[in-house]
């Protein structure tokens, strides 16, 4: 017992130390001196694989003031904060951190997305729990990252997968750099893969052409969603790699912000990848909003982060290749899917389709008044 009441000592030392240097106090006299009270220590409690901390806040301090890099240099790297946004908090000081690598294994993964329509896959966190969104929920996504964080073999890792699960939808891939998506043409549910202005605007004009004829069909059928339709259209995934490259391409990023702003209900979604973020992309018009999904592996200082839309993402090291953040409600950690290009290639053999020819969305043709449209060509 005396042992372990040392033990809780330590640990409220340490968690004074961080208090003190977020400036987590209020100063009061007693006396000739000033003394500091210090949010209130409820609850120090080990557990098999972390030790809990659960601590309240006074009046007058907000959990903004909570400094997670501090509590990281008194604590170690793996700890997680959170917070009911109020005064209630919790620091978990885990006993093993988050992998250094998480290789992609489509057998491990798709036990986990039986019910998702369009599965953008993450990687692992800190409990060992797999991070999958499901974009016919979140709609829309944007993944920034520095040279070696990890963007390009996250992409690499979620089309592979795309393409190996083989579920209702299509991959429009545009690559204007022409390095990354080229190995994924001729592959099932990839519809083309486009590598310069004039092939990526007359295919954005096609899916613009589409979008709209959904959203005749929603009215026609009074209904808000595809999903409410008797026949399942296709979803429709739009990937643009350094989308940054397009920012004075005007007419195809009115299309961009277009999609952002009304493809979720149609079905049209779109993941958005740039190495550096470009502000005048991102915040500017629709789509700083409509990116409600943001991925960032490191950034290299606190403005790039910010307007990635993932504060803290400069904090991650530069040794730590993989080491992501993603930001919906709140922010998570994770090591993303690591997949480099042979092993994606080897794994793609499988699902090139022979005599596939490129392809462009076609419009749906009325079969009768009282019906839905037909799909879009298989």
């Amino acid at each position: 017992m005396f042992k372990q009441w040392i033990e809780k000592q330590k640990i409220k030392s340490k968690m004074h130390k961080c208090f003190r240097h977020c400036k987590m106090y209020h100063e009061k006299k007693q006396g000739d001196k000033k003394i500091r009270i210090y949010p209130q220590i409820v609850n120090i409690r080990p557990l098999e694989d972390r030790l809990e901390v659960v601590f309240i806040l006074q009046t007058g301090l907000s959990t903004e003031a909570i400094d997670e890099t501090i509590f990281k240099q008194v604590f170690g790297k793996n700890i997680e904060i959170k917070h009911d946004k109020i005064k209630k908090c919790v620091l978990n000081v885990y006993k093993n951190g988050i992998p250094k690598t998480v290789n992609y294994d489509f057998n491990l993964i798709k036990n986990h997305v039986a019910k998702m329509q369009i599965p953008f896959i993450c990687g692992l966190d800190i409990h060992g729990e797999l991070i999958i969104i499901d974009l016919a929920t979140e709609a829309h996504l944007l993944l920034s990252a520095e040279t070696g964080g990890g963007k390009s073999s996250l992409l690499r890792a979620n089309i592979t997968f795309l393409i190996e699960l083989n579920g209702n939808y299509e991959l429009y891939l545009m690559d204007l750099k022409r390095s990354e998506f080229g190995m994924f043409r001729n592959c099932r549910n990839v519809k083309g893969v486009y590598i310069t202005t004039s092939d990526i605007l007359p295919t954005l004009k096609k899916i613009e052409k589409e979008m709209k004829h959904r959203g005749d069909l929603l009215d026609q059928h009074e209904v808000n969603s595809i999903d409410e339709l008797d026949i399942k259209l296709k979803r429709i995934l739009v990937v643009i790699d350094e989308v940054a490259l397009l920012r004075k391409e005007k007419e195809i990023m009115s299309i961009v912000e277009d999609i952002s702003s009304i493809g979720r209900s149609l079905g049209v979604h779109l993941v958005l990848s740039m190495q550096r973020p470009d502000s005048k992309i991102l915040e500017s018009g629709n789509l700083k909003n409509n990116l409600r999904v943001r991925i960032s592996g490191r950034q290299s200082n606190s403005m790039n982060a910010k307007v990635a839309g993932v504060e803290g993402a400069e904090n991650i090291g530069m040794n730590q290749r993989g080491r992501m953040l993603i930001k919906l409600d709140d922010i998570r950690e994770f090591q993303g899917f690591y997949l480099n290009s042979a092993e994606a290639k080897m794994i793609l053999k499988n699902y090139k389709v022979k005599g596939h020819v490129q392809a462009e969305p076609e419009q749906q043709q009325e079969i009768k008044s009282e019906n839905i449209l037909g799909v879009l060509d298989e």
